[in-house]
């Protein structure tokens, strides 16, 4: 009978041992459901930031652009005005030119004149 006696208690703790290695492998189970669970949240608030990251360096490169684009224009629109101005100037110094070259070669028609009188 103690054999009877022994090995029911060794079945026992077989079942006790079997229900602790069961517990503890569904709460081993579930913990790293909850650390998967975890790295889930990390990885998606990790890809959020790295969105917003993205889409405030492409505003920005954006804006650079654009600013980079007006200034040219601005640019643009100076070198038009002083070409135009430029073109003013010649054409001005090309009329006082002209006038100034007319006026000079009636004062050396006038001198040849005069001069073939008084001598």
């Amino acid at each position: 009978m103690d054999n009877g006696k022994d090995m029911a208690q060794v079945l026992h703790g077989i079942g006790k041992l079997t229900g602790a290695v069961e517990t503890m492998h569904q709460s081993m189970t579930l913990r790293m459901d909850e650390i998967r669970q975890d790295m889930r949240r990390m990885e998606q608030a990790q890809g959020d930031r790295m969105n917003r990251m993205e889409e405030h360096v492409s505003d920005q490169l954006a804006a650079v652009r654009q600013e980079f684009k007006d200034s040219m224009a601005s640019m643009g629109n100076r070198v038009a005005k002083l070409e135009e101005e430029d073109k003013r100037t010649i054409a001005q110094v090309a009329k006082l030119s002209a006038g100034g070259g007319g006026v000079g070669g009636a004062l050396v028609v006038a001198a040849v004149e005069l001069a073939k009188r008084v001598l």
